[in-house]
């Protein structure tokens, strides 16, 4: 697995959004200015991780994402502009999700003699 060089953070993370429709979940990160050839881009059918890189490899910011689904990362695709990226996922099956990560829910600790 590649891994981002360590470099220093000279901004917050770009604003992002996302949106799906029947089999696809794409995922618009606004990144003016990042540089397509240092980015990287990783999937598996439930995580996503994308390392932007900025200002000549000055600035790189990395997000992850745990999904809501199940995607076929063989069918998802890339498209790279001069102020955004879109990330499109192929849904494994096409349910509609209520959020883009996955939410894991908390239980309350048990307290004791309370059977």
């Amino acid at each position: 697995m590649a891994s981002c060089k360590p470099v220093q953070l000279l901004f917050l993370y770009p604003r992002y959004d996302w949106h799906q429709m029947g089999s696809l979940v794409v995922v618009t990160l606004y990144a003016k200015g990042c540089l397509p050839q240092s980015c990287l881009f990783e999937a598996n059918p439930t995580n996503l991780r994308v390392c932007l890189v900025f200002e000549g490899g000055k600035c790189e910011n990395e997000l992850k994402w745990k999904l809501n689904g199940v995607i076929d990362p063989e069918k998802s695709t890339i498209d790279i502009s001069g102020t955004k990226v879109e990330v499109k996922l192929r849904k494994a099956s096409p349910v509609m999700w209520p959020c883009l990560e996955l939410v894991e829910k908390r239980t309350a600790p048990k307290e004791e003699g309370s059977d």
